[in-house]
């Protein structure tokens, strides 16, 4: 509205007089080819200007409108004037447009950038139309791509903190419990936890975008079904490591027993995440690449290193069991 010229250098957010409103429309009336007397239109004009004035509380002899209201006034009020018959249809986009940007209570603002949507200028004016906004109305909402953006780049570092820390914490507990030792959670969790890390770092170094909800999501889905794999093997080859006078053949052997179900687990959780990667498109798509590579990065992981990482620290994980600490303490009192 505020860029449309209806006239050489006329705007439809001017204002205008009484006198001005009636040349201005008589000069869009003869180039519509009303036919009607110039004395007759000025009358009419000057009474649709008066009545605007009247209920705005304006003086017509002294005050100015915008024309943008003078004409919505003429769409609302002469409906039924054949004077209006020609200006009518002409004037119905603009009462709608105005519906939709002027209400009782609340104004619609639109602002356009000519800049990318997480443009640095662009974060840089919505954060001082934040603080402008404040001064001028107690209540106010933007919105808009460039909005959400900004916003999100605000509030993500916090909403991931806390999904992290909640995944870990009662995976952690979880894991206490399971197999009743201070170290051996701390190690498996760390162990996923480093292929999410490296599952988030391939995006990144590519300069693919992932979405902030995505990423989310994705975090603490390949934490819960991931982990399973590695609970599979250590308990694995802690139940039978008993059995074996070497170590490396104990893990060979808790490897062997299971693979199978690693494999076919881990197969089946990055095939579902390709599938829906080259199935759909936008933020889903970007989700399922995710879900795919980093069920995969999990069983190489688990696979490949988790076993070193457990023949390594044995020693000390043994040392830091339930019953161990427990009978540590005993000594000691």
């Amino acid at each position: 509205i505020a860029s449309t010229e209806i006239s050489d250098g006329v705007y439809l957010t001017d204002a205008v007089s009484q006198n001005e409103f009636a040349d201005m429309m008589l000069s869009l009336s003869a180039s519509n080819g009303v036919t009607y007397s110039e004395d007759l239109i000025r009358s009419y004009l000057n009474g649709a200007f008066k009545g605007y004035c009247a209920e705005h509380s304006l003086d017509p002899t002294k005050d100015k409108a915008l024309i943008v209201n003078l004409l919505a006034y003429l769409y609302e009020h002469t409906n039924g004037s054949p004077l209006f018959g020609g200006y009518r249809e002409m004037l119905s986009p603009l009462a709608y447009a105005k519906s939709n940007l002027m209400g009782k209570n609340y104004v619609r603002v639109i602002v356009s950038l000519n800049v990318d949507i997480e443009d640095e200028r662009a974060f840089a004016l919505i954060e001082d139309l934040y603080e402008g906004l404040k001064s001028y109305y107690d209540e106010y909402y933007m919105t808009g791509e460039s909005v959400v953006c900004h916003d999100m780049a605000g509030y993500f570092p916090i909403d991931n903190l806390r999904v992290n820390l909640f995944t870990i914490a009662f995976i952690l507990i979880i894991l206490l419990f399971t197999f009743r030792n201070v170290l051996l959670p701390i190690i498996l969790t760390l162990t996923i936890q480093g292929t999410i890390w490296l599952n988030c770092a391939i995006p990144f170094l590519a300069g693919y975008p992932v979405s902030f909800i995505g990423y989310l999501i994705i975090c603490a889905i390949q934490m819960g079904a991931t982990i399973d794999y590695a609970i599979v093997l250590t308990n694995r080859y802690y139940s039978i490591r008993e059995n074996y006078l070497d170590k490396r053949d104990a893990m060979a052997a808790a490897m062997d027993a299971v693979f199978p179900t690693v494999i076919t687990s881990g197969i089946i959780l990055t095939l579902t995440g390709f599938i829906l990667y080259f199935a759909s498109a936008g933020v889903v798509a970007a989700m399922g690449s995710l879900l795919g590579f980093g069920a995969l990065f999990a069983v190489l992981v688990v696979l490949l290193v988790l076993p070193s990482i457990l023949l390594v620290t044995e020693r000390v994980v043994d040392k830091c069991g339930f019953k161990r600490i427990r009978d540590a303490l005993r000594k000691r009192k």
